[in-house]
């Protein structure tokens, strides 16, 4: 009793500040010490306190933890319950999916606890220590009886859980209150979309099961289908192989769900939610195409990514034509002409061959062309008047890409969309283009190079034919902000790499045909080509003219031996560019065409340019030195000289000049000319800066 009052006191001499005598000072250390002791041990208890949830006095601590073990097991038995009235709860024993995440508690927390308090409190007193470890000692078992108390409730709640999943019967209406209830936490935090595809996995096998009506599986297969589109990160990024392969699967059991329907039409009313084909299977469908040309924008050409895309094109046409199909038996018109052309954008770039595979079916020419008539039909009866002007872009590619030039010049010709085409969406302008290169380069094939170089002719004039065709983009490392910010918009519109026309055949076809029509016609008084003039402008510039190696060299260097007359150098050096050898076949047509019109041009520049140093020529020698019929060299002469582009006349087999060397006026008039010419074209490149700024 002594002690504890000497304990009691002290802290209160401390409190007031006491300033006793030397001998009374170690008394009143070791009661302040005493007293912290005691503080600290009280606020340890006050904290177990708050931790356990009591607000009783200590007597009645044990009691408290009973009473919420009984409480909690309680409420646990209510949530049993709830979930066995077949109520719309986001319980996991709805679902019957067991699952057993119980946390076991370790024991040597305690063990470390128990050993830091009384390393903490070695320094105190015998009774101080025993005090501290009855506390310590009694609060485990606390713990220990209420941790067991929570295994045995936890076990009890799973137990019936798993007794009452196994005895629930899976009706019409507990699907749909599944249903409602998923349809209810769309999109709510919390809620992967992963967990609720599998929860939509559930309702549709019990659905199966119970052979519910069409129209409410349908919705249901709708549903899982939107929450595995909803799985994706994010929107700028595509969907992965893999869930676009799942995905699909599911929209072909979807479709193989309604092409089973034996009425005419689900119309929306008899579809549960409102959920009906037009504006469903469609919609996915549609968002699956989109997303499948986004992946391919997105990959690199050069990895094995890019191929694994390339091989769900099959399965992807597959679904636009069961889609399309559906549609149309279900007198969907609009939303009908909508597939019909994504599917026409799938098909029309493809050369006929073994290649082509449509629902399963391999096409031949024929069944090809026809194959992209009847989509062209389908989206002009009922699309949209954009979607018409892209599907007979779309035809017009096909023609002329199978060899069909005459057909697509007339049917371009005809719907005069190169007077509107400035109108239109930058995807249809680039389209377009793409008709005037592959026209273009079925004239190369058919030996009309005059056709070749006249649509081909606008695109080349410029340095930006990568951009016209969508191809890619261009930019400088100067660029500024907004410049980087439209060629990122660009990219977005951008072809897949498989559908890009070779640039280097392209230029390789324009300057093949531009030479061998101004070569002939070089002393007309025209104006030439910008391309073609800046091209011969960089040639003069060289001081030195090695061999010719890239498409630009040879070419010149077979212009420069042509002008001469010199057409078996020239023919040699055009033969030498291998992006000719990519022209699509059949190719040896051209190349015999290609011969003739060199031996033509050499025969025309060679009588130019020595008729002012001979007086006249004999027609067999013209006719042995360009290995031509004598009947052709005379017809090719003689038009010359009826349209007075040549001085000249014929005295039997020989073909007599008349020409003058050009007087000193005649001469300065040509040079004002050709600096007149000069002028107009440098106005002419700065309107086009000024324009494209």
């Amino acid at each position: 009793e002594q002690e504890q009052e000497q304990e009691v006191k002290a802290p209160a001499a401390a409190d007031d500040g006491f300033t006793t005598v030397a001998s009374g000072k170690s008394k009143g250390a070791k009661g302040k010490k005493a007293a912290k002791d005691k503080k600290k041990v009280e606020e340890e208890e006050e904290d177990d306190d708050e931790d356990d949830g009591f607000t009783t006095v200590t007597s009645a601590k044990k009691g408290g933890a009973a009473t919420k073990a009984a409480s909690k097991a309680s409420k646990d038995d209510d949530d049993d319950d709830d979930d066995e009235g077949g109520s719309g709860s986001d319980d996991d024993s709805f679902w019957s999916d067991d699952e057993s995440d119980d946390d076991e508690s370790d024991d040597d927390d305690f063990e470390k606890a128990k050993s830091s308090r009384k390393a903490k409190w070695m320094q105190s007193s015998d009774d101080e220590d025993d005090r501290v470890a009855k506390k310590t000692k009694a609060k485990r078992d606390r713990s220990d009886k209420g941790k067991a108390e929570k295994k045995v409730s936890k076990k009890k709640g799973g137990a019936d859980a798993g007794e009452g999943s196994a005895t629930v019967e899976w009706t019409p209406a507990r699907v749909t209150a599944g249903a409602e209830d998923l349809l209810a936490k769309r999109g709510t935090r919390g809620n992967e979309p992963r967990k609720q595809a599998t929860r939509w996995r559930v309702l549709v096998k019990h659905a199966e099961k119970l052979e519910m009506s069409v129209p409410e599986r349908a919705s249901l297969h709708l549903q899982l289908i939107l929450t595995l589109l909803d799985s994706t990160p994010s929107l700028v990024l595509p969907l992965s192989v893999g869930l676009f392969a799942t995905v699909a699967e599911a929209v072909s059991e979807l479709l193989n769900l309604l092409e089973s329907m034996k009425s005419k039409a689900p119309t929306r009313s008899t579809v549960v939610k409102g959920v009906f084909v037009e504006g469903g299977v469609a919609s996915v469908v549609a968002r699956l195409d989109g997303e499948w040309t986004k992946a391919l924008r997105k990959a690199d050409p050069s990895k094995s990514v890019y191929v694994e895309r390339l091989r769900q094109e099959q399965m992807l046409m597959g679904l636009l034509s069961r889609t399309q199909a559906l549609l149309e038996r279900l007198s969907a018109k609009g939303v009908s002409a909508s597939l019909a052309l994504r599917l026409l954008e799938h098909l029309y770039y493809r050369r006929a061959s073994p290649s082509v595979e449509v629902e399963g079916t391999w096409l031949t020419p024929e069944q090809h062309v026809a194959k992209v008539q009847s989509l062209v039909a389908a989206v002009a009866a009922d699309g949209e008047a954009a979607g018409q002007v892209k599907a007979l872009l779309c035809l017009v590619y096909t023609e002329a890409l199978h060899g069909d030039f005459a057909a697509a010049k007339e049917r371009l010709a005809v719907s005069k969309v190169a007077d509107a085409v400035g109108g239109l969406d930058v995807p249809t302008q680039a389209l377009f283009n793409r008709c005037l290169a592959m026209l273009g380069i079925s004239a190369f094939r058919a030996g009309l190079f005059s056709e070749t170089y006249s649509s081909l002719v606008d695109l080349l004039s410029s340095n930006k034919l990568r951009e016209l065709l969508a191809q890619g983009v261009s930019i400088g490392r100067q660029a500024s902000l907004a410049e980087r910010a439209l060629a990122e918009r660009e990219r977005e519109r951008q072809l897949p790499f498989h559908m890009h026309l070779n640039l280097d055949m392209v230029e390789a076809v324009f300057l093949v045909s531009a030479m061998l029509v101004e070569i002939p016609a070089s002393s007309r008084h025209h104006t030439s080509s910008r391309a073609w003039r800046r091209l011969l402008d960089l040639a003069e510039k060289q001081a030195f003219a090695g061999s010719p190696e890239s498409t630009r060299e040879c070419v010149l260097a077979a212009a420069r031996h042509l002008a001469s007359g010199d057409w078996v150098t020239a023919e040699e050096n055009v033969l030498r560019i291998d992006a000719l050898d990519l022209v699509p076949p059949p190719s040896d047509k051209w190349k015999e065409t290609l011969r003739c019109e060199l031996q033509r041009a050499g025969l025309i520049a060679y009588v130019r340019a020595y008729s002012l140093v001979y007086r006249s020529v004999s027609l067999d020698s013209l006719a042995a030195r360009f290995s031509l019929p004598t009947t052709e060299v005379y017809t090719t002469l003689s038009k010359l000289i009826m349209n007075g582009d040549l001085a000249a006349s014929w005295a039997d087999d020989v073909l007599l000049f008349l020409a003058e060397r050009p007087s000193k006026l005649h001469s300065v008039a040509m040079t004002v000319a050709d600096r007149i010419a000069a002028l107009v074209d440098v106005n002419e490149r700065e309107f086009d800066a000024l324009v494209s700024a």
